[in-house]
């Protein structure tokens, strides 16, 4: 077996921002005459002129289209370790699609900052170790990962997430060894943080808790809900909405159980009730504004069996909270 596709991956990588390398290497592919590597070799150049390209525009839009079809035609496999892939990230997605890529997890790192972004908890829920970050995206090693699974993980870390092949029986003893070298606390605690209290910062409004908060309650004033339970249901947290008049009810969205606390102690924050050693019912009230509505949302958390419950009530803004505060059940 030749020896030179990997003699071309190492110059690659040695020169990770040169194109040259890859365009040198697309032309060798294409020499081969094989439809698997002709499609990789315009793989190849097609990647680079869409990272040239202004990303929102037209012709971006096009050729990224157009490199993601072409990617479904290379039949090429790719193995080295994460760390390569953590250090060359954007090189090797213009080398080759992530699907034909299998990472080896057995020594990769996470950083702190990935720790705080995709928790210990979610981690082992999604069975996903985190590779690299950017501003629109979170790279995860994965045996595999289904398109809703990513698009709930997405929505609690903010990003898009994509992932990169990775043996089942390695992804478990990374992610126990990455998140312990970090120093995060045990799999089985919440890992959150949300240092919220008003006003509220910047950092604080990128939280999971606080961006399924805003959703739900924005949600509740376009389909004139009044009454709101949050619960646990089995494996994940349940959002009940209740409409005056009527007895039945709509279950919005679905979490893991690891946002259950960090959404109870944000409650807790914005209606200034203590965290620390609480009570076990709470009562109290918080300001909502939806554009320039405002309204009181009376809050009344309860022992659950797994868990605390959370009731909310919003009424329209009133001038002595108390009286929305009495109106909670």
């Amino acid at each position: 077996m030749s020896n030179e596709p990997d003699a071309f991956l190492r110059t690659i990588l040695a020169n990770p921002a040169d194109p040259l390398p890859r365009l040198v290497f697309a032309d060798w592919l294409e020499e081969s005459g094989t439809r698997s590597n002709v499609a990789w070799s315009k793989f190849l150049r097609l990647s680079e002129e869409v990272a040239e390209l202004a990303p929102g525009t037209e012709a971006h839009g096009k050729k990224s289209r157009l490199v993601a079809r072409l990617g479904t035609m290379i039949q090429a496999k790719l193995r080295y370790k994460a760390e390569v892939f953590v250090a060359h990230a954007e090189c090797l997605r213009r080398v080759l699609p992530l699907r034909c890529m299998l990472l080896d997890v057995d020594t990769v790192s996470v950083s702190a900052e990935l720790a705080d972004i995709l928790p210990a908890s979610l981690a082992q829920e999604y069975g996903v170790v985190p590779l690299h970050l950017d501003a629109t995206t979170l790279t995860v090693a994965a045996e595999d990962l289904a398109a809703d699974a990513a698009d709930t993980l997405g929505f609690l870390v903010d990003r898009r997430v994509e992932w990169v092949p990775a043996p089942r029986e390695a992804l478990q003893r990374a992610i126990e060894r990455a998140y312990d070298a970090v120093g995060v606390e045990p799999v089985d605690c919440v890992t959150f943080s949300i240092p919220f209290a008003p006003p509220l910062r910047l950092e604080d409004a990128q939280t999971p808790a606080h961006r399924i908060v805003e959703l739900f309650l924005s949600d509740a004033r376009d389909e004139d809900v009044r009454d709101i339970v949050i619960r646990r249901s089995g494996p994940r947290i349940e959002v009940r909405f209740y409409r005056p008049g009527t007895p039945e009810y709509d279950i919005w969205g679905g979490f893991p159980p690891s946002v259950h606390l960090p959404m109870v102690n944000h409650f807790r924050r914005l209606a200034r009730l203590p965290v620390e050693n609480p009570e076990p019912e709470q009562s109290g009230i918080f300001r909502y504004h939806f554009g320039r509505q405002f309204y009181d949302v009376a809050l009344r958390i309860q022992p659950g069996v797994s868990g605390p419950q959370i009731h909310l009530t919003i009424l329209p803004y009133l001038a002595e909270p108390t009286v929305a505060a009495n109106r909670v059940a």
